[in-house]
């Protein structure tokens, strides 16, 4: 078993469904033929009694409606299995071979119905003492009878009630007369009351067994698909995580390369110093998050706790400016003295980095940065506006789509990414249960509005 399944035992609850739902499956199979034996005899059963009844109040009109002998008879002779029909008015005298194991019951009906009176005999008759018989013995039902000739011409017809539900209908031919070779056909319900008495407990067993089949069908199908987005979640959020691990990385970069090859006084390097200290820790703390976080259908699960949004924005902005040198970077920040939240800081701070960087890099030689913050119990509003470049209206409802990139940066080696950055913002703000907007005219700037609900 280890051979064939190497990973069995973390895919033993997969396993466990996939055999229930096979023994579950196979049981409904074996429910299900042995309801069809049950519905087929009982029918059979109940199709030969209702055709015994008809025979016998045909055989019985035919003896009433018969006309006096010695002018009119039939003889039978079983031995040599020979019959005889005499109509002397007629002047008919046939014989007739029959098949050795022939019904004497059939012979009978079939032989006096050619020669009862053809004007008192009626179907209507025959219908009338078929109700009757039936009522008697409590077999009540709807039927139908026809009467035709051998060309299949209809001779009469008599209806009793009408038949709802054509496939519990049965259908019964018998044969009239060696001479007129009429035919009889009936047509009537099967009551499934009787197949209800003779097999209710296997019918509820069968049916409790497919709802358990649905339900078990249902477990699995969850459980299959869950797995499945949380694998692509997990290589999603590999992929963005590790994105977001880049920006840091490359300010540390900068900031070593500038401390060996640039002569800077002992307040500078310092300044450097903890410049890397603060990047390094926060390349950790998103490894620390891409280790340990849990993956659900948003993407990131929050791991909540207070702390000072306006402390957390604070250290960012030295971070950003620093890792564009080359641009003049003015950031204002509108927010309380202490504002206090209840979110992920490190997720938080991941969301909101990407958007400073996104404002910074897709923007002119100087930009200007409005970061406010505003609080009430129920949520927090962060809107961070700036003067860059701006998004086309046509393509905001696509910027927070993964890989995805504006049109007029995909060959743009001077704004190079992987358009990842806002999936992972919008990731971090569905992970809090919250709403991210975005506004630009497509010239002029742009404004990115974060709503994080409190409670």
């Amino acid at each position: 078993m280890v051979a064939f399944f190497p990973n069995w035992k973390g895919q033993r609850i997969k396993i466990g469904k996939w055999l229930t739902i096979l023994t579950i499956l196979l049981l409904c199979v074996f429910q299900l033929y042995t309801l069809s034996e049950i519905y087929q005899n009982t029918k059979k059963d109940y199709s030969n009694n209702i055709f015994s009844i008809l025979v016998a109040k045909t055989e019985l009109l035919n003896l009433i409606k018969l006309p006096s002998p010695p002018q009119t008879y039939y003889s039978y002779n079983a031995n040599r299995h020979k019959l005889r029909i005499i109509k002397q008015n007629e002047r008919i005298d046939s014989i007739f071979k029959l098949e050795p194991n022939k019904d004497f019951r059939l012979v009978n009906c079939q032989a006096s119905y050619d020669i009862r009176d053809t004007n008192i005999w009626t179907l209507d008759t025959l219908g009338k003492m078929l109700v009757t018989a039936l009522e008697s013995q409590n077999l009540s039902t709807y039927f139908n009878l026809t009467l035709s000739d051998k060309h299949s011409d209809i001779l009469a017809t008599f209806q009793h009630g009408k038949l709802y539900l054509p496939f519990l209908n049965i259908h019964k031919e018998l044969q009239l007369g060696f001479l007129e070779h009429h035919k009889l056909k009936v047509t009537f319900a099967y009551p499934f009351h009787i197949f209800w008495n003779a097999a209710w407990d296997r019918t509820i067993t069968t049916v409790f067994l497919f709802l358990l089949l649905i339900v078990s069908s249902m477990s699995l199908f969850v459980q299959l698909r869950d797995e499945r987005r949380t694998s692509e979640y997990r290589k999603k959020f590999t992929h963005t995580l590790v994105h977001n691990l880049r920006s840091p990385l490359l300010a540390a970069k900068q900031q070593l390369t500038a401390f060996e090859t640039l002569k800077f006084s002992a307040e500078k390097q310092q300044q450097i110093i903890q410049v890397c200290i603060q990047n390094t820790t926060n390349v950790l703390k998103d490894i620390e998050k891409l280790l340990f976080t849990s993956v659900n259908a948003y993407g990131l699960v929050a791991h909540r706790e207070i702390f000072d949004l306006n402390q957390t924005i604070q250290k960012l902005i030295p971070v950003y400016q620093q890792n564009y040198p080359d641009k003049k970077v003015h950031i204002c920040i509108d927010c309380q003295i202490c504002c206090l939240v209840d979110a992920d800081p490190t997720l938080i701070e991941g969301a909101l980095g990407n958007l400073i960087g996104n404002a910074i890099k897709y923007s002119g030689p100087e930009v200007h940065i409005h970061i406010i913050c505003r609080k009430n119990p129920h949520k927090v509003f962060i809107s961070i506006q700036d003067d860059g470049f701006g998004i086309p209206p046509n393509e905001q409802q696509y910027i927070f789509q993964e890989n995805y990139r504006g049109k007029q940066y995909k060959n743009d080696r001077s704004h190079r990414g992987f358009g990842l950055g806002l999936f992972y913002v919008q990731a971090v703000v569905l992970a809090h249960r919250g709403k991210i907007s975005v506004n630009s005219d497509g010239a002029n700037g742009t404004t990115f509005t974060i709503e994080l609900p409190q409670k």
